[in-house]
């Protein structure tokens, strides 16, 4: 855990600028409107393309959004928090060298895509948010908050 808590540490805008610029652009514009970092990833994951067509990420209605970056948020958790399903991705991800911060973006982002049912390059702005988050709050600080909101009613994104 001491090398996840290495590897997601510094400055939290920098998981946000690993992203290509036109992701990284509109979630920094999201934040700079007052999104938290939790309402801009849901936000990127519900996102209207052109019109006359479906949703980019799924449907844009709020319940739909919540869930979708919960169920995101938890499996993005698994990995960072020590889920033995994720082992051998993290451990992949830890016997690199010096992995960049794209890089931890698009190995997490790969290795819940199949579970969450999306592809990883749709979700990795997401996955960069909540990294954003971790790294402001820490990785062991982030892990029992996670629990904590587990073992109570908050509610999702949204709902009241």
């Amino acid at each position: 855990m001491s090398s996840l808590n290495q590897l997601i540490s510094g400055d939290e805008n920098a998981w946000i600028d690993a992203l290509p610029p036109y992701q990284a652009n509109h979630l920094h514009a999201l934040i700079k409107k007052g999104y938290s970092p939790e309402q801009a990833a849901s936000a990127w994951l519900t996102i209207q393309g052109p019109a006359n067509t479906l949703p980019f990420g799924g449907d844009s209605k709020q319940p739909f959004r919540s869930l979708f970056y919960d169920m995101l948020a938890r499996e993005v958790e698994g990995f960072i928090c020590g889920a033995e399903k994720y082992g051998v991705d993290r451990a992949k991800l830890l016997s690199e060298l010096k992995p960049t911060h794209a890089y931890v973006i698009a190995a997490i982002s790969a290795a819940v895509s199949p579970v969450v049912g999306a592809a990883a390059p749709l979700i990795a702005p997401a996955v960069a948010l909540i990294l954003f988050t971790t790294a402001r709050l820490g990785v062991n600080a982030w892990c029992a908050a996670r629990k904590e909101i587990k073992n109570t009613d908050v509610p999702l994104i949204g709902q009241k």
